[in-house]
């Protein structure tokens, strides 16, 4: 008879994994175990908790913002100590940056918190990226359990944001409906919107000094001033990014063909539902912006998109 093994053991103190040659390494809570027989002899795991993970900065926002180029550019100062896994030393379903690895567990094993610490050199500001993050509430809880975590966030123009959502969305599903997905992208998850619930559940307050909030214009129009603030918010040599090549990101003008995004910028061509929620986006993270104390840039204020051009004439409309 298969049964799925049912072990009494204090939920807060240990992991449990079975031996038996028919399950799987690496299930390590009840709803993802393997049947196996009654009677099987299971081993123990140590737990520890996620505040062991020493980690320091949290690159959490925004995904289409230039973040990866952010990390790159990071990744390569001598003082940042970004993490690097030799090949195949992590399951894929076990990421090291933060999202199912902690998303899965009440508190990560011992063997798995040893894991993640391999990837670290041990020398400079141990610092990691994950834009989705700010929409994952489950990790929030996780987070807070790391003592003087600080957060970098970059945040983009509203339109460009939106467009950049459709097209992820169209390369998965061709069948999506470009207005109705624009729409959603823009109202449910405005980035004002995702960064105040963060935050909120963070317990991180505007006044705080644990955030760098920059747009991602500063770093494509002068990398060099951007970079160097964000070296001093780190507290790392400001002179490496100016004698350093700077890899700008290209990712927010979408690899799709230019009718495409025509096509898109031409939803935004009269009132309606789209423009109201853009318009709201537009507002509100200029709102956030200030009320975080940080600058707020021409283009936000211009309402300027890259990929559509000026939207004020259209968004006063709105």
């Amino acid at each position: 008879k298969q049964v799925c093994c049912v072990i009494d053991h204090p939920p807060d103190c240990w992991d449990w994994l079975f031996t038996q040659e028919r399950c799987c390494e690496g299930h390590s809570d009840a709803s993802d175990a393997v049947p196996v027989a009654l009677g099987t002899v299971a081993t123990f795991r140590r737990l520890t908790g996620f505040g062991e993970m020493g980690l320091q900065v949290l690159v959490a926002g925004m995904g289409g913002c230039g973040t990866t180029s952010l990390q790159d550019n990071l990744a390569a100062h001598p003082e940042v100590d970004y993490p690097r896994y030799a090949a195949n030393s992590m399951d894929p379903m076990e990421d090291p940056f933060l999202g199912l690895w902690m998303g899965r567990r009440v508190l990560p094993t011992a063997g798995l918190m040893q894991l993640w610490h391999s990837g670290f050199s041990g020398r400079g500001i141990r610092l990691v990226k994950n834009p989705m993050l700010v929409n994952m509430p489950w990790i929030w809880p996780k987070l807070k359990a790391i003592a003087g975590l600080r957060f970098v966030i970059v945040h983009c123009d509203p339109t460009d944001f939106a467009l950049r959502s459709i097209a992820r969305q169209q390369s998965a599903d061709e069948t999506t409906s470009v207005p109705q997905a624009l729409l959603e992208a823009t109202c449910e998850e405005p980035q004002h919107a995702s960064l105040h619930r963060f935050f909120n559940a963070m317990e991180v307050r505007p006044d705080s000094h644990d955030v760098f909030i920059a747009p991602l214009s500063a770093f494509k129009g002068d990398p060099v001033r951007a970079y160097e603030g964000l070296a001093q918010f780190l507290d790392v040599d400001l002179s490496y990014f100016a004698v350093s090549e700077i890899v700008v990101s290209h990712r927010l003008i979408s690899r799709a063909p230019a009718s495409s995004k025509r096509k898109w910028c031409e939803l935004l061509s009269g009132p309606g539902p789209v423009v109201d929620c853009l318009a709201a986006a537009y507002e509100g993270l200029q709102t956030w912006v200030e009320e975080w104390g940080a600058d707020v840039p021409e283009d936000l204020q211009n309402r300027q998109s890259v990929i559509c051009g000026p939207m004020a004439p259209l968004l006063s409309s709105a």
